[in-house]
């Protein structure tokens, strides 16, 4: 048998409840790891300490620690100018990890840290033990794709909010372009550097493996890279999955997402303008339901025929039940979307872009319709909403696949098996000079 590990694991933020796929990915992480052994977990951000869940594993000691939670661009900005340190190391709640004392033990068998930012953070105060990092979204791929999308073009939106709409796209593109660069960097040094990498698909773990393929210094010297390894996003049924294969005379179409995430933003708003009033054009009973936390982001949505902002609810189960189609119109953006195997799992017909279903085993046509100009989704959402045989087709593949593939209980314990194979591996020199 396998001894119990001594895990150290480095988070932002508390992960329960799960109220969005950032916290369902650190959430799973976390009960991943204490299937290894027993978890230290130390938060940075408290802001959700009054409606956190308690922990849910005996397993698990949660140590919470203070620090601020942003900084304003006077302050972050002369760094920026005078480091390789990207914005989101120096202006969000990574902030919190600089500097803080160390509130562990001294007798930890292996460290887990959740998202790059947060390693980068901490390299200078983590212990000399093998260090692991899950990067849930590769930020040289989040940064870049963002400032090659450019400013929102929706068609309903009035000259002025346009203009400020192309004014905030070129005051952040810059950043984002020497950004973009900079993350490419750090995510090299983590392969140079740690133990292990895990991320959301074979497709980011590609893009690492070639980041090693071409570093030159550092860890690489040693002849020993970082094991990349992806475990995959997933989503845990919590009650039957409903029937979604009959045609529907009323269709509601379901988007679901952090509405304050720029990604999930765009997607919202390009569907609503560009894809939804054709769509409506040829069913006119049909509603778009968009849902999820911070909706105010979208208030210019408010008042479209059709389209229905719900914001955030209590649960997601009512909302899933009525829905007759789930649409992932992500256009920008990195990871894999937690929103496609949530429909797989409840069995709804979905639509999605490219790079919406990225890194995760779909096929166009068998579990979902892949589409990525407004009249190629226009007409998925017509078929997948029109034929009885489509959608009886997509549910069903898509639950059979869910069931093999993407269900959070099976995919869990790849961080305690990469936690267990890096506990005896020699710690890296220190790279930080």
């Amino acid at each position: 048998m396998p001894r119990n590990l001594r895990i150290l694991c480095i988070a932002p933020m508390y992960p329960w409840p799960e109220v969005d796929g950032y916290r369902q990915r650190l959430g799973n992480l976390v009960l991943g790891l204490a299937e290894a052994g027993t978890v230290d977990l130390v938060t940075f951000d408290l802001s959700a300490d009054s409606t956190a869940e308690p922990v849910p594993d005996e397993r698990i000691r949660w140590l919470p620690t203070t620090g601020d939670r942003s900084r304003t661009r006077r302050e972050w900005m002369p760094t920026w100018l005078t480091s390789d340190l990207p914005r989101l190391a120096l202006a969000g709640w990574y902030r919190t990890a600089a500097g803080r004392p160390p509130v562990w033990r001294d007798d930890y068998d292996v460290a887990f840290l959740y998202d790059l930012p947060t390693w980068v953070q901490m390299r200078g105060v983590l212990p000399p033990i093998p260090i692991a990092v899950d990067i849930a979204d590769l930020p040289s791929v989040l940064v870049g794709r963002r400032w090659r999308r450019g400013p929102s073009r929706a068609t309903h939106a009035g000259w002025a909010q346009r203009a400020r709409r192309l004014v905030s796209w070129a005051g952040s593109a810059p950043f984002d372009v020497v950004d973009a660069r900079r993350w490419r960097r750090w995510e090299r040094r983590a392969v140079e550097e740690v133990a292990a990498i895990t991320v959301c698909s074979e497709v980011d773990v590609g893009i690492l493996r070639r980041s090693a393929d071409r570093s030159t210094a550092g860890r690489a010297s040693t002849g020993r890279p970082a094991a990349v390894r992806a475990v995959p996003n997933g989503y845990e049924l919590r009650w039957p999955a409903g029937d979604h294969s009959a045609v529907p005379a009323t269709p509601v179409v379901l988007f679901v997402g952090l509405l304050a995430y720029g990604p999930n933003q765009d997607a919202a708003r390009w569907f609503a303008t560009e894809v939804f009033p054709a769509l409506r054009r040829q069913m006119p009973l049909a509603t778009f339901r968009v849902v999820g936390r911070e909706p105010t982001s979208l208030a210019d949505l408010i008042g479209l025929p059709g389209v229905e902002l719900v914001g955030e609810v209590g649960t997601m189960r009512e909302e899933l039940d009525r829905a007759d189609l789930s649409v992932v119109p992500i256009r920008h953006g990195g990871g894999t979307r937690l929103k496609v195997t949530e429909a797989l799992a409840n069995r709804i017909p979905c639509v999605t872009t490219t790079v919406g279903c990225e890194g995760i085993e779909v096929v166009d046509g068998e579990h979902v319709l892949i589409a990525d100009d407004a009249e190629g989704f226009v007409t998925a959402c017509m078929r997948a909403l029109g034929d009885p045989d489509l959608r009886r087709r997509l549910s069903e593949n898509g639950a059979a696949l869910y069931e093999a593939s993407y269900r959070w209980s099976g995919i869990r314990t790849g961080f305690a098996d990469v936690a267990r194979s890096i506990s005896s591996v020699r710690p890296v020199p220190d790279h930080r000079g």
